[in-house]
């Protein structure tokens, strides 16, 4: 440890320090007009200079390039030689490979089932078509997507039960083409909760909104894949219904006389 002696001295040379920093500052303070006629004069000079030598226009023209070189790589969070590449530097735009299929939905006004031009993605194979169809029969419309005789706004809200689909199988030998869905009836609770916590003042029943959701999916799938010629609905992979439900999903659906 150390003595009193030591303490003082250690204290004393602290002191000196703070004292120095602080007449440091307290002197450059004063001098601030003194700097701020400095710097005006130098870019005044400068100024001068970028006018009447071409040699200061050339190193500014070179130096603002770098920034704006350097600015830009940043920014992007590209690689400063990117830049060099035509075209590199910023990624191109994803192209919208969404096509306007005829889906199916629910009027807001007279809750009726009603045709629907959406933005669906047809590639890939029939199950993961169905499972984008399920989703998005539960978006709202884009400012792209139009509805026929009417506008985006007269679409009723449907809660996004794609999330409770558990498995989608097609069977394509079977019935000229059956299509299999598998829905999780926990999930599917809990999705009616979220949706009427999130619209409190809907006009609609559970078992309506279940009902409208199941009527517009198997509309869609039907309207949209061709393959498909049927339509099954499995609870907890079993045959059951829902109580209540006008649209009952033990029922096996077959596509409409005049759709194919």
């Amino acid at each position: 440890m150390m003595n009193k002696e030591q303490l003082k001295e250690r204290i004393g040379a602290t002191w000196a320090i703070v004292r120095g920093f602080w007449y440091r500052t307290l002197v450059e303070a004063r001098r601030l007009p003194e700097h701020a006629r400095t710097a005006k004069t130098a870019f005044v000079r400068y100024i001068h200079r970028l006018g009447s030598e071409p040699r200061v226009r050339f190193k500014t023209l070179a130096w603002s390039i770098v920034a704006v070189f350097l600015g830009i790589s940043i920014l992007s969070s590209s690689n400063p030689y990117r830049l060099l590449v035509p075209f590199l530097a910023f990624p191109l735009p994803v192209p919208d490979e969404r096509e306007p299929i005829e889906l199916y939905g629910i009027s807001r006004e007279s809750r009726q089932s009603i045709s629907v031009r959406r933005l669906l993605d047809t590639n890939g194979d029939i199950e993961e078509r169905a499972h984008r169809i399920a989703r998005v029969i539960s978006m709202p419309p884009g400012l792209r997507e139009s509805v026929q005789g009417t506008d985006y706004y007269s679409l009723d809200y449907l809660p996004e039960f794609n999330h409770a689909i558990r498995k989608i199988w097609f069977v394509p030998d079977m019935h000229s083409g059956l299509l299999i869905i598998d829905i999780r009836r926990a999930t599917l609770d809990d999705e009616v909760q979220i949706f009427f916590s999130a619209h409190e003042a809907h006009a609609r029943t559970e078992t309506e909104i279940v009902d409208a959701y199941f009527h517009s999916l198997t509309a869609s799938i039907f309207s949209a894949i061709p393959e498909v010629q049927c339509v099954q609905y499995l609870i907890d992979g079993q045959p059951g219904s829902i109580p209540g439900v006008r649209f009952p999903l033990d029922v096996r659906y077959t596509r409409p006389d005049g759709q194919s």
